[in-house]
């Protein structure tokens, strides 16, 4: 138990730093060179979108290829797959308290 806890304990970290999970995102998507991944990404700067991006390879999550870009590895493709009904139901969630603060 106290293994589990740990590792998502260090999961919850990772992915809490900002700009990580819209990297994930976007990686999500396709395979993105440095440029082309600061340009969706939003207002993250290049030596941040650096700095994640370094996290993330090192935790096996992305990928750099040669020439190509950055993309996600199946551990990522397995999180992105994993955090799919949270993202479903933050949706939900966030359309539920926007009619109920629409309703005061």
């Amino acid at each position: 138990m106290e293994k589990s806890k740990d590792a998502l304990n260090k999961a919850l970290e990772l992915l809490s730093k900002r700009w990580t999970l819209r990297i994930l995102w976007e990686l999500n998507r396709e395979t993105l060179n440095f440029r082309e991944l600061s340009s969706v990404a939003g207002s993250v700067s290049t030596s941040v979108l650096s700095v994640r991006l370094a996290e993330l390879r090192k935790a096996r999550l992305v990928e750099h290829l040669d020439g190509r870009g950055y993309r996600l590895t199946c551990l990522g493709k397995q999180l992105m797959h994993a955090a799919a009904p949270i993202m479903e139901w933050a949706v939900e969630w966030h359309q539920t308290c926007s009619e109920t603060a629409s309703d005061s």
